[in-house]
């Protein structure tokens, strides 16, 4: 009586047994995490390295067709100079301090 993985081999068309019969676990291995890898470059590092170029150009979404010129740091610097920007800074951190603090108290036991 034949096992479960020597029927499968006995089952297996020749030619796609010698194709995949000599790679080690390793090329398997990658074989199968190689889609995912691509997927993950095409989904979230394209878009960030894009946007990442975009940010050193005049860029503006509402006027995608206009011609694209290198500005540097300039948008950098616009960005930590305004006063605005700063203030918003500000009240997001207040928000992250203070309700991170109340998440903490509110998790503790005050029963015990």
């Amino acid at each position: 009586m034949s096992t479960l993985a020597e029927r499968a081999v006995a089952r297996t068309p020749r030619r796609l047994a010698l194709r995949f019969g000599g790679m080690s676990d390793k090329a398997i291995a990658w074989l199968f995490i190689t889609p995912s890898v691509l997927l993950l470059l095409a989904i979230n590092i394209f878009p960030l390295l894009w946007t990442i170029q975009l940010s050193f150009t005049n860029y503006r979404a509402n006027r995608p067709n206009a011609v694209l010129r290198y500005v540097g740091l300039d948008n950098y610097r616009d960005i930590l100079t305004d006063p605005e920007v700063w203030h918003a800074m500000q009240t997001t951190a207040h928000f992250v301090l203070c309700r991170s603090r109340w998440n903490w108290c509110s998790a503790l036991d005050w029963r015990s």
